[in-house]
């Protein structure tokens, strides 16, 4: 049996611009929906999310580790209406991912994570970023990357 490609819906045009500031606080509000809020809690106490408490990023990295699941849950249980609780749910971590500015190689690690899991495509086992807000995000890891790099050398990180 033949899957057809799955499309998600894609990022507005107009994606809020990034705050070039290091310290970002990212919080993201859920609708309340107890089947969704349970799958939210299940990842929030995973190993992965319990290790980054520590972290500058452990925001970022905590709401990367559960991008895949808001995903995993529009693709199942959205309805294609803006007004729909999975589809907010989505906007909202996708927006808190974009505007987020990674301060440590992990936080930039759970991005790159939350990128590959916007790319995939699981009837086919493929990953496509062309046209995704994944593609940008890509950049904005590169930009990450050299002012993390840049900072070691200066000896201030």
């Amino acid at each position: 049996m033949t899957h057809p490609f799955r499309a998600l819906p894609q990022a507005p045009r107009e994606v809020p611009p990034r705050k070039p500031s290091p310290s970002v606080v990212v919080s993201v509000k859920v609708p309340p929906r107890r089947g969704f809020l349970g799958i939210l809690a299940a990842v929030a106490v995973t190993p992965a999310a319990a290790a980054t408490t520590l972290s500058a990023d452990a925001g970022l990295i905590q709401i990367c580790d559960a991008h895949p699941t808001v995903l995993k849950a529009l693709d199942e249980h959205g309805s294609g209406e803006d007004d729909c609780p999975f589809w907010l749910a989505y906007v909202r971590s996708r927006d808190a991912i974009h505007t987020a500015v990674p301060v440590t190689l992990a936080g930039i690690v759970a991005k790159a994570r939350a990128a590959k899991a916007e790319v995939f495509n699981p009837g086919s086992d493929t990953e496509n970023p062309h046209g995704t807000v994944a593609e940008t995000w890509a950049w904005d890891l590169v930009q990450d990357l050299l002012r993390l790099d840049l900072l070691r050398l200066e000896g201030t990180l």
